[in-house]
């Protein structure tokens, strides 16, 4: 087995059902700068959707249902907030 020379901190998983979701919510709103990647049942643009998604900033890093993205739209309409995408082109669409 390959050990990896990082070190990354373990992924936390969110969804409706989880008890602390507003606290993460009003931690992504308070937090200056976010890293942001969709997970998508494929690459097509026009014909696949996503999945989950996953946040990450400071020692946090995490994946959420994708049926939760809306919760966040505080965050997202931060005209202040530095987001930090990965493949944000495709992201985007």
């Amino acid at each position: 087995m390959v050990e990896w020379n990082i070190s990354a901190p373990i992924t936390e998983y969110y969804d409706h059902a989880s008890p602390d979701l507003a606290s993460v919510i009003q931690e992504v709103i308070n937090t200056p700068t976010v890293a942001i990647d969709t997970e998508t049942t494929g690459l097509n643009i026009t014909g696949d959707y996503p999945l989950y998604w996953s946040l990450a900033w400071g020692n946090r890093r995490m994946t959420l249902n994708a049926s939760i993205l809306h919760h966040f739209a505080e965050a997202f309409n931060d005209p202040r907030k530095r987001w930090v995408f990965a493949n944000a082109k495709y992201d985007t669409h």
